[in-house]
């Protein structure tokens, strides 16, 4: 309707403009279409727009496109159309031409990954604010991708219409240009004066045609359809036929007339003949030599409908009806057989697409007549359906009641019944469903209705495997849509029998009731819905310990066509309490939400304390935030005990977070505790990120035993055309770390400095400066890429140190006692030895062989030493004399010129910053 009135709005603007700015304002105007017409998952694209203003406007290209690109072109668009005709409230064109229109495929259906959350609305059609009428549309060339109909298609088109003054006249002829035979032809007229209608239409397609493959006909021969008929409405009647090959297949036509002397319209309809080359050999049987479908209907003027006589007859099924319902909508009489089976006792393959469906036979009885009696009655049996998804042995349906009429007011006018459906012999060839349905289910349904009153259903009563279904429902036509309003109840006395259709171990029971209000054909609904349940468990440790005992679920919700409103929907048991409310709607969100786990050890092993979080959702165009709010008390979740020492005491947490289509902020978070106090914020775009925190630990000694002091750490990491940077800054203040040798050292007060940044691949290490005063520790430097030996299946193996650090010069590799495996982490220990890498990069150990040792004892295979560059020579210093003392008295005041400088105290290893590193003497 938006879209609607915005075209008027512009049409009726463009004719009280002038000429004069119609150049100026075509590439406005077509902007502005292309913003109107295109919608989410729908863009539209207008280019060389030119002649707005003009009789005749014209576009050289105009392209639809969603989320896979562009599914439908025009080009060479002309349209010739009548602007003083706005004024009248009418868009009349008189030509719309297109050089070429092609459709390259199907759109692709509304973006929606989930259902919406409104409701639909009753049908109704949209109301325009103009008239449209369009004289003539042609194209030259129309084109449909092979995606469209199962092959590439051309053809021109040609159409008119014609509406005015009581006449109206549509033509249309689609020909195909592409080298196949295939014609489509249709004319229909009626005038209000005359009464007459006039309707001829006919298809025509050549061997190999689209018709014959869409419909799957064997061979896919030549096809023939015609539909004609002329005569005045009141007594009109038309001739249907349809051939193959040359030879008729079906003929017959359907009439519509007066009936004498009552004035009831009356529709009759005949069609006989041998379909049976038009169907796949394997359903033939079914239709046999000769099919017949023939029915009576009459639509009296008092209203009503009369079903005078139904037939339909093949081989193996067989169809009779008859029916009369009264104005009033009550039944007059009902009568209906069905007998399905093979004459010769053979199981009946039911026509149609997909896999296969048998049965052994069926057969079915309705009956009512109240110039008979009150009684009604149905009964039926299914023998032997087979499916590749299971068999059933037999299916036994029984019913019957009364209607009661009250002529000739009909007020009233009551009927009831009951309805029993019985299922024996159920086997499933999935185990999952075959174990969820069992081998029998039996279900009662009991009816009653009132005239004026929605039809009652007082009880429901299904039961198979574990499962049982019942209540009272309401069922009301008299709105302009369907409304089911009731209570259902449906106890579940083992979960786990679902656990092969969840496809994981499902566990418990439980019981679900709904009261309240559905619309089946709008999705609304309003009501109330309770679960409870008994030791729920869906296969996840940590909420199976949260379910564990009794627990419920129980809410109130409403679904219209503004969204889902939550009134309160809690979720408790022994070890949770949370709880939700607001509103959902398509792109917004207005949602309140509480989480409380007074025992968070339910959890499982290593969990402890207890913890609760308040959170408060919000999404309007497109801006989503969230801000939470928790606290806990001594927490622990058993990853480490130095981080369960941090969350010791009472412990706050605060978060604001946005996320838009810029990306994501995370304007605050802060975490407090006794013994830490962590502040972060930061953002995550398109051009890259920027994060910085700020971290206070005032007693290291909530770490665990040997650990002491306090440290303070302020940190920034960015992101930034590909570049990594990293800046910290920290204080240490007495660090005790449960080390003899380092605590001394780090007695007093410690400074921290590191700026690093990673580009490509390669780290550079700008400044890395430890200060206290017991020493000074200065590095730098660079490295780009590692040193690596490659595995025959792909994986590779990195010793620590470089391998190929002199190539050329048969330069020994010392082999760590550890090596890396990438790929999957194991660490590989090499046996005692050398290996020398050559030139090319090739490695052999001492007995000259291709592979070394150590890659053998690794399991490396065929081992290859690449070049690498590990952290390239940089500057280094340790100082001071307690440094000294603790690192060996080599080190002291010395520089450390070396693969990026560390200091690494190892006792039998002196003058040397780290184990097998080469230092000038």
């Amino acid at each position: 309707m938006r879209r609607a009135l915005a075209l008027a709005l512009i049409c009726l603007g463009l004719v009280l403009t002038g000429p004069a700015r119609a150049q100026d304002d075509a590439g406005a105007l077509a902007e502005l279409l292309q913003d109107l017409l295109s919608d989410q998952g729908r863009s539209v694209r207008i280019e060389g727009f030119e002649g707005a203003l003009s009789a005749q406007a014209r576009a050289r290209l105009i392209t639809i496109a969603d989320a896979e690109g562009v599914w439908l072109t025009l080009g060479g668009v002309e349209i010739d159309w009548s602007r003083s005709a706005l004024l009248r409230r009418s868009l009349e064109i008189s030509h719309l031409r297109a050089d070429r229109i092609e459709l390259h495929r199907r759109p692709l259906p509304d973006p929606g990954r989930l259902p919406s959350p409104e409701a639909r609305a009753p049908f109704a059609l949209p109301e325009l604010p103009l008239a449209i009428a369009i004289d003539e549309v042609t194209t030259r060339s129309l084109v449909l991708g092979p995606d469209v109909l199962g092959e590439r298609v051309e053809g021109e088109f040609q159409a008119r219409a014609r509406l005015a003054d009581g006449e109206g006249q549509a033509d249309l002829v689609l020909r195909r240009i592409d080298g196949r035979e295939g014609v489509l032809q249709g004319a229909i007229s009626f005038d209000n004066a005359t009464q007459v209608l006039t309707l001829d239409l006919a298809l025509r397609e050549g061997a190999g045609g689209i018709v014959a493959g869409l419909a799957g006909v064997p061979e896919r021969p030549e096809i023939a359809l015609e539909l004609q008929g002329a005569g005045p409405i009141a007594d009109f009647s038309a001739d249907l036929s349809l051939s193959s090959a040359g030879e008729a297949r079906l003929t017959g036509g359907f009439g519509i007339g007066t009936e004498a002397g009552t004035g009831a319209r009356v529709l009759t309809l005949a069609v006989a003949g041998d379909p049976s080359p038009l169907i796949p050999p394997e359903q033939r049987a079914f239709f046999g030599p000769e099919t017949e479908i023939a029915l009576g209907a009459r639509l009296p003027a008092a209203g009503g409908i009369g079903l005078d006589h139904l037939r339909i007859a093949s081989r193996q099924l067989s169809v009779a009806g008859a029916l009369e319902i009264a104005p009033d909508g009550w039944p007059e009489r009902i009568e209906l057989r069905v007998d399905l089976a093979d004459p010769e006792g053979a199981l009946v393959r039911l026509p149609g697409p997909g896999r296969a469906v048998e049965v052994a036979a069926l057969r079915l009885d309705l009956g009512f007549d109240a110039a008979r009696d009150q009684g009604w009655r149905i009964g039926g049996t299914l023998e032997g359906l087979r499916h590749e998804a299971g068999t059933l042995g037999r299916l036994r349906l029984e019913g019957g009641g009364r209607i009661a009429l009250d002529r000739p007011s009909g007020a009233g006018n009551t009927a009831e019944g009951r309805v029993v459906l019985i299922a024996e012999g159920i086997a499933m060839a999935d185990p999952g469903l075959a174990e969820a349905l069992g081998a029998e289910m039996r279900g009662e349904v009991d009816l009653a209705w009132r005239a004026g009153a929605p039809l009652s259903v007082p009880r429901i009563d299904l039961r198979g495997a574990g499962i049982a279904l019942g209540g009272a429902v309401e069922i009301d036509t008299g709105g302009p849509t369907l409304e089911v309003g009731g209570t259902v109840l449906a106890d579940v006395a083992d979960l786990g029998r679902f656990s092969g259709i969840a496809g994981r171990p499902l566990g418990g029971s439980g019981r679900i009731a709904f009261g309240g209000q559905v619309s089946p054909f709008t999705g609304g609904i309003d009501g109330t819905l309770r679960v409870d349940a008994e030791d729920l468990a869906l296969g996840q440790p940590e909420f199976d310990g949260l379910m564990a005992g009794p627990s419920r679920l129980e809410g109130t919700l409403r679904r219209d066509d503004q969204g889902i409103e939550i009134s309160m929907l809690a979720l408790e048991s022994d070890a949770l309490a949370a709880t939700v409310a607001g509103r959902l709607a398509t792109g917004a969100a207005d949602l309140d939400a509480f989480v409380g786990l007074p025992d968070l050890g339910r959890l499982g092993p290593g969990y402890g304390g207890s913890a609760e979080a308040r959170i408060a959702y919000r999404l309007l165009d497109g801006v989503a935030t969230a801000d939470v709010a928790a606290a806990g008390r001594d927490v622990s979740i058993g990853r480490s005990a130095e981080l369960d020492g941090l969350l010791a005491g009472d412990s706050d947490l605060v978060l604001g977070a946005t996320r838009s289509a810029e990306g994501l902020e995370i304007a605050r978070f802060d975490l407090t505790t006794p013994s830490l106090s962590a502040v972060a914020s930061g953002r995550i775009t398109g051009a890259g990120s920027d994060f910085t925190g700020r971290f206070d630990v005032p007693d290291l000694g909530a770490l665990g035993p040997g650990y002491g002091g306090a440290l303070t750490l302020s940190a920034r990491i960015a992101n930034a055309e590909g570049t990594d940077r990293l800046t910290l800054e920290g204080e240490a203040r007495d660090i005790a770390l449960g080390t003899s040798a380092l605590d001394p050292l780090l007695r007093g007060t410690t400074t921290l400095s590191l700026r690093a940044e990673r580009d490509e691949g390669a780290l550079r290490l700008e400044t890395l400066r430890l200060a206290g005063p017991q020493f000074t520790a200065e590095a730098s430097g660079s490295r780009q890429g590692r040193a690596v030996a490659h595995r025959d299946d792909g994986r590779a193996c990195r010793p620590r140190g470089d391998p190929a650090r002199h190539p050329g010069r048969g330069q020994p590799a010392r082999r760590n006692r550890r090596m890396e495996r990438h790929g999957d982490g194991e660490p590989v220990r090499p046996r005692a030895g050398r290996a020398r890498c050559d030139a090319a990069g090739r490695c052999r150990g001492r007995d000259g062989a291709r592979e070394p040792r150590a890659a053998r004892h690794g399991e490396c295979g065929a081992c290859e030493c690449v070049r690498g560059a590990g952290l390239a020579p940089g500057a280094g210093r340790v100082r001071s004399e307690p440094a000294r003392r603790a690192l060996g008295r080599g080190a002291g005041g010395r520089d450390l010129a070396a693969r990026g400088a560390r200091a690494q105290p190892r006792s039998g290893n002196r003058g040397r910053g780290r184990r097998g590193a080469h230092h000038p003497q």
